[in-house]
């Protein structure tokens, strides 16, 4: 009777085994796929800030009035190298119509770097 009793708790654990691992298995998988859903959202999210940034800067450059919702969202939610050429702008006395223009070049250029490096971890976690 004793080894009866040990063949079916021997049997119980290695059949509680396979559960466990799938759902530890299925609980990996969903945390990658959310971690991925918000990667996304993230990158959609900055396409659009920087697309609103883009579209009221050159206005702003040139007629030295910087709307509040545009800096607003350069300082919480551009990247470093955004934030610090606008703010580098901001601080200089040389301001022509060149050095207007080369910012605009770099700060999308920084912009599309920070969308793209979004895009890479989004990759990574694909592979």
């Amino acid at each position: 009777m004793d080894s009866q009793l040990w063949g079916v708790l021997i049997g119980a654990a290695a059949a509680s085994v396979v559960p466990l691992l799938t759902l530890r298995t299925t609980q990996a998988q969903w945390r990658l796929e959310k971690r991925i859903e918000l990667l996304r959202r993230k990158k959609e999210d900055l396409e659009r800030l920087y697309a609103d940034i883009f579209q009221k800067l050159p206005s702003a450059l040139q007629e030295s009035n910087y709307p509040i919702s545009m800096m607003g969202a350069i300082s919480v939610h551009a990247s470093p190298e955004v934030r610090k050429l606008y703010y580098d702008h901001m601080e200089s006395k040389d301001r022509d119509e060149t050095r207007l223009k080369h910012l605009l070049l770099e700060m999308t250029v920084a912009a599309n770097k920070h969308i793209a490096s979004i895009e890479h971890e989004i990759d990574q976690l694909l592979k």
